[in-house]
């Protein structure tokens, strides 16, 4: 038996494929899935031995790492480029902010402090912009479901949301895109998701490790070659 933390965003494609299709089942393994709140909320967990294995954004990770926090990455997540960029600034169609200059002043929610996605805002987004956090712009920890909500209440002006979740409200009248951020993403692309384990499981339990990264292997395989229907076993 093994609980993974992850979330429902579409790097984790891959897993919900693996559990549908039974590939766990056919290497002896019994998945649990245990929602997170943030990639560094997870590797808390990891660290402390809460759970086993876990799916964290490559950034929060490697900072992660580097301060010797007790995991390792055992599997690619996902990867994405300027031309599928996979997280976006959303506002409400009524909103005043028409332009990324027009973030002074606004309160901009981000899923976790320490996110891949909280990391961009600090370190290339605002800067460029000329906004500081705490001084010309406020940002707040918002779970990507709830960021909707928060912008229809008029509780946040701005959201940075990720796929599916800014794809779907991208969808309805009440929401637009601000920017997809392509400008912050390198042209060879970049790896933006892992399938992370606490360390001392892994050398405690190799032989599971090796069977869980087969699994996911095979499911990364279906999904490159079924899309539509690995999409159809995700939303299930």
């Amino acid at each position: 038996k093994l609980k993974v933390s992850t979330s429902k965003a579409t790097t984790n494609i891959p897993l919900y494929v693996a559990q549908e299709n039974g590939y766990y089942a056919e290497e002896g393994l019994e998945v649990e899935f245990a929602p997170w709140p943030s990639g560094p909320k997870v590797l808390e967990f990891l660290h402390l031995g809460q759970v086993p294995i876990g799916t964290i954004a490559s950034i929060p990770f490697i900072t992660a790492v580097s301060r010797g926090v007790n995991v390792v990455a055992v599997a690619d997540n996902g990867n994405y480029g300027p031309r599928s960029p996979q997280q976006a600034l959303v506002v409400r169609a009524d909103s005043d902010v028409r332009t990324l200059k027009d973030l002074e002043g606004k309160i901009v929610a981000v899923n976790g402090f320490g996110t891949h996605g909280d990391i961009v805002l600090r370190s290339d987004v605002f800067p460029k912009l000329g906004l500081q956090v705490g001084k010309n712009v406020t940002l707040v920890e918002l779970p990507w479901p709830q960021m909707e909500a928060a912008l229809a209440t008029r509780s946040i002006h701005v959201a940075l949301s990720y796929e599916p979740f800014a794809t779907r409200a991208a969808r309805k009248p009440d929401y637009r895109v601000l920017s997809w951020l392509e400008e912050t993403i390198p042209a060879e692309g970049y790896n933006t998701s892992l399938v992370v384990a606490n360390r001392a499981w892994v050398k405690a339990n190799e032989d599971v490790m090796q069977r869980f990264v087969r699994a996911h292997a095979r499911a990364v395989a279906f999904q490159s070659r079924n899309r539509e229907e690995a999409l159809r076993l995700a939303s299930k």
